[in-house]
């Protein structure tokens, strides 16, 4: 190897390390502020932007589709793709929930009926029909924030 080549692999070495820095890591990846609460709306399966606050903390939310529908959820009901619907680990079956997309604002209401998403980092798996209300099918992912429903409809 010339010195040129180690010169070259130097600066690649070099590069790398910037790359995986954690300055740079944090500034990918640092905590986002939310936007301000959205209002009222008089569609029935939108939310207000009661119960998102300051302190509130953006999580991930993946759809389930056509391989689920028909099939039986935990909750014993028949999953449908086309109702508002979520999975989610814990919270009690018919929970309703709204979901807000984190960069857009555009809100969805849900019911819990099944569970899930089981795979690390994301707290919410949504139907079909509800995650195409807040985002196109082809993100698969999104960070959202989401609450109870106060009002439970």
């Amino acid at each position: 190897m010339n010195n040129s080549d180690k010169l070259v692999l130097a600066f690649c070495i070099a590069g790398l390390a910037l790359l995986i820095s954690p300055r740079i890591y944090y500034e990918v990846n640092k905590p986002i502020k939310p936007a301000e609460p959205i209002a009222e709306s008089s569609e029935p399966d939108r939310c207000s932007g009661v119960g998102v606050t300051e302190t509130t903390d953006a999580t991930t939310a993946s759809w389930y589709g056509e391989p689920f529908h028909g099939r039986k959820t935990a909750s014993g009901e028949v999953f449908d793709k086309n109702a508002l619907t979520t999975a989610h680990k814990s919270l009690p079956f018919g929970t309703v929930l709204c979901v807000r997309r984190w960069d857009t604002g555009e809100t969805v209401r849900v019911v819990v009926t099944d569970r899930g998403p089981f795979v690390d980092g994301r707290e919410l798996d949504l139907s079909e029909a509800a995650f195409e209300k807040i985002a196109p099918l082809s993100k698969g992912v999104i960070k959202v924030f989401y609450w109870e429903d106060p009002d439970g409809r």
